[in-house]
């Protein structure tokens, strides 16, 4: 439920909104350490990257299920985030790399069952529980203080990928607003239930938003200039910001 009407100036954008950590730092640390032993790290510059298809997870990726379908039919690599690995596979497609963030345990949700032949790039700040029984052939840890990021995992999945050669990425799903009945995923969240929202103004469009997805638009707006290619599709919050 909104909380209050809000306009939103892009000129402001600059500040980026800092969210309340969800692991302390002295957890997130002991996971780096973990994982850092353990794992090898992402190296950059892969082959056959010129074009990727990232799936986000919010509710318009089911509306484009026809557009990504088409994209992989004629080879495009699929990048997903978090639980679109499993709409993609719900929709024959096979995920060539997925990408975590999150320090929280419950992450580990996302990468078990473990995908054969998916290529697994995962923060160094993950519980290790995300790690277990990974194939250490396709399992790499990123720095998430390195990325320049956001504070979303999509945010760090767009850089990672144009680091790694990405020349153009068909981002989808990327919406930033909550729509219909309370729906912020295009999957069940539970964990994202219930979270206060307010309406947002985008140049003369209203968007109900949480405060990750308000922070997730303006760190957008402070890191969108550096990404050539980079294009987002649906009628979400970033897609409107970037059509107006």
């Amino acid at each position: 439920m909104a909380e209050a009407a809000n306009d939103f100036d892009s000129a402001d954008a600059g500040s980026i909104v800092k969210t309340t950590p969800l692991v302390d730092e002295f957890t997130i640390a002991r996971h780096r350490k973990i994982n850092r032993a353990a794992w090898s790290p992402l190296t950059w510059l892969w082959t056959g990257m010129d074009e990727v298809a990232l799936l986000a997870g919010g509710p318009s990726l089911a509306n484009h299920s026809e557009e990504i379908e088409a994209l992989y039919a004629r080879g495009v690599k699929i990048a997903c985030v978090n639980a679109t690995c499993a709409w993609a596979l719900r929709h024959s497609m096979w995920p060539t790399f997925e990408v975590v963030l999150g320090a929280r345990e419950t992450n580990a949700k996302f990468t078990h069952p473990p995908y054969p032949s998916t290529v697994y790039l995962l923060a160094d700040q993950c519980h290790p529980s995300v790690f277990t029984d990974l194939d250490k052939t396709r399992t790499y840890w990123w720095d998430s203080r390195e990325i320049r990021g956001g504070s979303t995992v999509t945010l760090c999945a767009i850089p990672i990928l144009k680091k790694m050669g990405a020349k153009i990425i068909h981002v989808f799903g990327f919406d930033s607003c909550v729509v219909g009945n309370d729906v912020h995923h295009s999957y069940p969240q539970p964990e994202n239930d219930g979270e206060p929202c307010a309406w947002v103004e985008i140049n003369g469009e209203g968007f109900l938003m949480t405060m990750w997805m308000i922070a997730q638009v303006e760190d957008f707006l402070v890191l969108k200039d550096g990404w050539e290619g980079v294009k987002v599709y649906g009628d979400g919050a970033i897609a409107h910001l970037l059509r107006s």
